[in-house]
């Protein structure tokens, strides 16, 4: 966000020149934070999969909507194309800053939970199908 906000701000090079490498930090890095994290909350193998896949997929529809941001008529500012992304990596900040708060939440309630006392009337395969939803569960934030 820092770059986007510096690159918005100045027309002066050097300080454009230094944003762009802020940005190229923070958003070649997110991909791989963020596959990281779904994979490492994602019990089963088939849904880690599917999870990490959609989490690419939404990922890369960012590449599609900067093929129709950032637009000739638009240079050399490019500044619909840069409030877009400074736009969507507000609503990323916010949504995980959510989703931190709802895990902590989710993990406290969970540490309330009598895990033998919820599993006792379940079978083994009902048990193992329970994936995230077994009290023994916790979110990795």
């Amino acid at each position: 966000m820092v770059g986007y906000i510096m690159f918005l701000a100045s027309n002066d090079p050097k300080v454009r020149y230094g944003a762009a490498f802020i940005i190229a930090s923070g958003a070649f890095s997110l991909g791989a934070l963020s596959s990281a994290n779904v994979a490492a909350n994602i019990v089963s193998d088939t849904a880690r999969s599917s999870a990490i896949g959609t989490n690419v997929m939404f990922g890369n529809i960012g590449s599609l909507v900067a093929t129709w941001s950032f637009l000739p008529s638009d240079s050399p500012d490019y500044r619909i194309g840069n409030s877009l992304n400074l736009a969507t990596s507000s609503s990323i900040l916010i949504c995980s800053v959510a989703s931190l708060f709802w895990m902590n939440m989710d993990n406290k309630k969970r540490d309330r939970i009598n895990v033998e006392k919820k599993l006792a009337h379940l079978s083994q395969k009902q048990i193992q199908d329970l994936d995230w939803r077994h009290p023994g569960f916790r979110w990795k934030p």
